[in-house]
């Protein structure tokens, strides 16, 4: 085992505790009587709070129908499906809402109508209606429905939204809020409701309810907010939003007042009562996904800025170790070590065997840093008993101890032993007390975004003079990005990753013309980005369910690897057509991806059913038998990690773009960089 100090971390850390916008618990969700605090509105943004008299907050209840109907009372930050301040007036000071319904209200209230059982409302004849209750009426006082007639414009669907919500709000959210008070994660819903599909469906409605409502309020203290959701649409799948604020860095502090708003909300981060994460901007641009009537406000966003000028090696290098973080994270110090050195011992330039295996333990020493300060900012907030008892119950393994035992006595065996320990003290928290973990990285995940927003600015106001700064900016924004998102709960680490999965696979589900486009855009070191964040994905479900059965582990590991097969597949049909086979290709890889795809994930989606779990576990079993040849977890994570050290040699060999950055332009970096 090859033992390193961990680095001084590169960035001083600050409280990551207070934010800049202020936020007040959001209440139960009941008529009348609670409100929700909207995030604070920056002083130069150009809305005037002096209009009309506002009471403090709106009526969260009233968001089910989104406003209808909503007499005395008036947001202090109007939400979108509010009436703007110029069409309210007031008279007897109570403010009366004054106007027609919007196109999305009415889609709305169609939806609800279709829920009921009732003939859908044409457009022109909902226009005319003050409300959305009043729009859901059998008999509409101010018009007669026609039968069948749909909305002029159709709704846009997302494709982590299900095309047919029949979730009433106003008549079911209570027991739905109840619920998740109680269990307080998203895991234990599933455990509780995945078999019985119209209450699952009913949550996940809720979910995309509520989270779609936060962010209607962020978009109006925030003009031209930018919010895509990509993910799938089965119910027990996670909804994760991307959001942008081009040209700003607001888009942090709409997070961190999202994620404020949650917790004081249910008492835990919105990753854990809802599996709902809000990241900001990274590589690719926002679209809009969530309301297309937002669009109108909205500025065109742009793609992450890349380095030029000789600075482009240093960020593909920090991308490529990006990637392997992720790996590292989920591997014990032996393992990798041993990972790592099956990978370089196979590299036959010496040259090229130098440069990756300082790639490798440069992602070691990030990985090294990155836990040791999340442990410390998880362990301020542990009691003594608490922490007294992790450190009780935290050993090494008997490889670790084994090398361990042959360092002399002395401060560097003792220091290299807490450095193992802190690893596995960091793990045995997660399993304990996730939800603290999670709290603890969103802060640090924050806190590395502001710092890229930070040098984005200076960019901006750097403009056309000193190209030499800017470019190497650029650089430094990538390698802090990666660092950022070790810290965001399910993010991808990688600007490859991103690409080929979002952008490529999940953001082109619906041409293939858009998905070959994307796709010849990439480079090969996008795709072994790509490869090496699914293998560490992999790995961290493997351990997560450690202790399930072995057939569990296959449908609940197979989304990852599904994706692996899909990049080597995706690389060789699309850059480096003359990859060679590897061992494990007893067919192609694509072939197999899609054996995968419709046997294992096909499983973990909940597409086909069982009488029983063991049923169930012996489905999944048969299925790895069949494609890969394997009955257990062990042998699957042997298999999969040498097809993983075959394929980075394998295509490191053919890549030109991951070579080391020549002297000057190393200088310039470190002269430039902030």
């Amino acid at each position: 085992m090859k033992i390193r100090l961990k680095k001084q971390n590169r960035h001083e850390v600050k409280s990551v505790n207070q934010t800049a916008i202020q936020a007040k618990s959001l209440t139960d969700i009941r008529p009348i009587d609670n409100y929700l605090a909207a995030p604070q509105k920056p002083q130069t943004e150009d809305i005037n709070h002096q209009q009309i008299q506002k009471k403090q907050g709106f009526n969260f209840a009233e968001i089910s129908i989104f406003a209808g109907g909503a007499q005395g009372l008036t947001p202090r930050i109007q939400p979108k499906f509010f009436a703007r301040p110029e069409n309210i007036t007031q008279q007897s000071s109570i403010p009366i809402i004054q106007r027609q319904l919007t196109p999305d209200q009415i889609k709305h209230a169609n939806r609800i109508r279709k829920a009921r059982g009732l003939d859908l409302l044409p457009l022109e004849a909902a226009q005319q209606l003050n409300n959305v209750e009043e729009a859901t009426q059998p008999t509409p006082a101010a018009n007669q429905p026609v039968a069948n007639q749909q909305p002029t414009e159709a709704p846009h669907q997302s494709d982590a939204k299900r095309s047919e919500s029949n979730f009433q709000v106003v008549h079911d959210y209570s027991w739905i809020k109840s619920t998740l008070k109680e269990l307080k994660s998203w895991d234990k819903v599933k455990e509780q409701f995945s078999s019985d599909q119209k209450t699952m469906w009913q949550l996940f409605d809720f979910r995309q309810w509520y989270v779609d409502s936060l962010i209607s309020v962020l978009r109006d203290t925030y003009p031209g907010l930018i919010a895509k959701s990509v993910g799938s649409a089965d119910p027990t799948s996670d909804y994760d939003i991307t959001i942008s604020t081009p040209g700003s860095g607001k888009d942090v502090e709409a997070i961190k007042w999202f994620n404020a708003q949650v917790h004081k909300e249910f008492g835990v981060e919105p990753g854990t009562v809802f599996d709902t994460n809000l990241y900001a901007k990274d590589y690719l641009k926002v679209e809009e996904n969530i309301d297309n009537a937002a669009k109108a406000e909205q500025k065109s966003d742009q793609d992450l800025d890349q380095p030029n000028r000789g600075f482009s090696k240093i960020g593909s290098l920090s991308q490529d170790v990006a990637a392997l973080v992720k790996q590292r994270r989920y591997m014990k110090q032996v393992e990798w070590d041993n990972y790592v050195n099956q990978v370089v011992n196979s590299i036959a330039d010496p040259q090229q065997q130098k440069l990756i295996r300082h790639q490798y333990e440069e992602a070691d020493s990030i990985y090294q840093v990155a836990a040791y300060e999340l442990l410390g900012e998880v362990k301020q907030e542990m009691s003594d008993p608490e922490k007294q008892k992790i450190e009780k119950q935290t050993k090494l393994g008997e490889d670790e101890e084994k090398v361990i035992s042959n360092l002399p006595d002395g401060e560097y065996k003792k220091t290299i032993r807490q450095q193992l320990l802190g690893a596995e003290e960091l793990q045995a928290i997660t399993h304990d007390n996730s939800d603290l973990v999670l709290k603890k990285s969103n802060e640090l995940y924050l806190d590395r975004m502001t710092k890229v927003r930070t040098l984005q600015e200076t960019i901006r106001k750097l403009g056309t003079g000193e190209p030499t700064k800017v470019e190497a900016l650029k650089a430094q924004i990538q390698q802090i990005l990666g660092e950022a998102c070790f810290y965001a709960a399910e993010a991808y680490h990688s600007e490859g990753a991103v690409k080929h999965i979002v952008a490529g696979v999940q953001g082109a589900k619906a041409s293939s013309d858009d998905k070959d486009k994307i796709m010849n855009s990439l480079k090969p070191e996008h795709f072994l980005q790509s490869f090496n964040e699914q293998l560490g994905d992999f790995l961290k479900d493997l351990s997560h369910y450690a202790n399930a059965p072995d057939g569990k582990i296959f449908y609940r590991s197979s989304k990852y690897l599904y994706r692996l097969f899909l990049a080597v597949a995706e690389l060789r049909q699309y850059k480096l057509k003359k990859l060679q086979s590897l061992t494990i290709e007893s067919k192609r890889a694509d072939e197999i991806a899609k054996d995968i795809d419709s046997q294992l994930v096909a499983i973990r989606k909940g597409n086909k059913k069982f009488d029983s779990e063991d049923e169930k576990n012996q489905a999944a079993v048969d299925a790895m038998k069949g494609i890969l040849g394997v009955q257990t977890a062990s042998d699957l994570k042997v298999k999969i990690l040498a097809m993983a050290q075959e394929f980075n040699v394998k295509v490191r060999s053919q890549m030109t773009e991951l070579s080391t950055p020549g002297r000057n332009t190393s200088k310039d970096y470190f002269r430039n960089i902030q």
